[in-house]
């Protein structure tokens, strides 16, 4: 039996995941964990963002910086997240400036040690709290602060949505090209009658779409379930898109996905097809 890691064990592991250093041993164990476990996944955004601020306050060593460079920000969508909090950052920086007495306040405060001066009045002390135009600035700084911080929120979200999670969830992995006249390679499912949702897994080849669509057909070409504004996530050297499909609506019978992909141009093309069979 494997034993259970540590809490600050999983924080090592996923991050060596984001820069490439996690050995291949390891890689597909912890792969298969993100798409089954919300919580995990969960840690895995934390620890995106807590790599992406070490990043731009130069707090990582230079081979981690490298492996930063050259692994993790291949995944457009992690770029993406790097340029948002770069923008943030230097808004914050821009807004409020530190001056010249905090920058020298440490210093100042090491002298006045040994010495018998008073001590300098806290700086908060003497700001102009009675100055309307002040305060209205300070509240128009916390608007635009919040509202940069719920669109960090809905584009993390649009951008890497989480895997769907609900209880007894049968997980699909399907390649693009099966049909489902190939019964060497469909692949085929059992549902249970406990079993919720179907998970599909769609592994993708071409990703250089704005979003996705996805159509569940029956074999007689039916559509009869559709999801659209899908966002792909990747996984190591491979892109997905992760889906799940209420169980409710799968009966005996194959089935056909077919992916189509919308350009920036709003433009809509077929993507891939795959199929597989529920019995």
């Amino acid at each position: 039996m494997t034993p259970l890691k540590s809490h600050a064990d999983e924080q090592t592991r996923i991050r060596q995941y984001l820069l490439g250093q996690l050995p291949p041993t390891e890689l597909q164990e912890l792969e298969e964990r993100i798409l089954a476990d919300g919580g995990f996944y969960e840690e895995l955004l934390i620890a995106e963002d807590e790599l992406i601020d070490e990043y731009l306050d130069r707090e990582l060593s230079q081979a981690e910086r490298n492996n930063f460079e050259t692994h993790f920000l291949l995944a457009h969508e992690l770029q993406q997240k790097v340029h948002f909090s770069r923008t943030l950052k230097r808004y914050i920086s821009e807004a409020f400036p530190l001056s010249g007495e905090e920058v020298a306040s440490e210093s100042i405060s090491e002298k006045l040690r040994d010495s018998d001066q008073p001590p300098p009045k806290k700086w908060f002390l003497s700001l102009p709290f009675r100055n309307f135009a002040f305060v209205s600035y300070l509240w128009v700084a916390a608007v635009l602060l919040l509202v940069c911080g719920v669109s960090w929120v809905l584009v993390n979200y649009w951008r890497s949505p989480a895997p769907q999670i609900s209880t007894n969830v049968v997980t699909l992995v399907l390649t693009p090209g099966q049909v489902r006249d190939d019964l060497e390679q469909i692949k085929k499912i059992v549902l249970l009658p406990d079993t919720n949702a179907v998970r599909l897994q769609l592994e993708l080849v071409e990703t250089d779409y704005h979003n996705y669509r996805i159509d569940l057909m029956t074999s007689e070409g039916r559509t009869i379930w559709t999801k659209e504004n899908l966002k792909p996530i990747r996984l190591g050297e491979q892109t997905f898109i992760l889906i799940d499909v209420p169980a409710e609506v799968l009966k005996p019978n194959d089935y056909q996905v077919k992916v189509r992909g919308q350009l920036a141009d709003g433009n809509i093309e077929d993507v891939a097809r795959y199929a597989f069979r529920v019995r």
